[in-house]
């Protein structure tokens, strides 16, 4: 059995040690919640630009193909500018990968979204087949130009 005295000790030195902690978790939440919002907001800003940007291009939102877009272009972004990306062998199944399919339906479902936007012909997919003597875009060059793009605005 402990003494009256050594219980209020052991009570305030509890106490003492809870402050510390909460003093602790909150400067460690202050210093993560920065850092994590800074590159939250930026990757934030990016899926929204590509997002607009696709838009422009008359990528319809509606088509499955969309998401796998998106996800390769910010996929693109994240990389080295000068590191070559395999689409087939890298780029199609990390984003099979994120959106629980296979690749192949990547590979054809972003042929199908670039098909529609270029059915749909906006001004702004007009610039970016610019001097284009093929009017014919592969998935490849499509990701790469819009990626590339995108990187010229941010």
């Amino acid at each position: 059995m402990i003494s009256k005295d050594e219980k209020k000790f052991l009570e305030e030195t509890r106490d003492d040690l809870k402050r510390i902690l909460r003093r602790i978790e909150c400067t460690l939440a202050v210093d993560a919640t920065s850092s994590y919002d800074a590159m939250e907001d930026q990757s934030k800003s990016e899926e929204y630009i590509v997002t607009q940007y696709l838009m422009k291009l008359g990528v319809p939102t509606s088509v499955t193909g969309f998401g796998y877009i998106k996800s390769g272009v910010l996929y693109l972004l994240k990389e080295e500018k000068n590191k070559r990306v395999l689409v087939t062998k890298e780029l199609y199944p990390k984003i099979a990968e994120e959106h629980n399919c296979t690749p192949q339906k990547v590979e054809r479902a972003i042929r199908t979204a670039i098909k529609k936007a270029e059915d749909t012909y906006t001004e702004e997919l007009d610039m970016l087949l610019y001097g284009r003597e093929d009017l014919k875009l592969t998935n490849s060059d499509f990701l790469t130009m819009v990626t590339e793009m995108i990187r010229m605005e941010l």
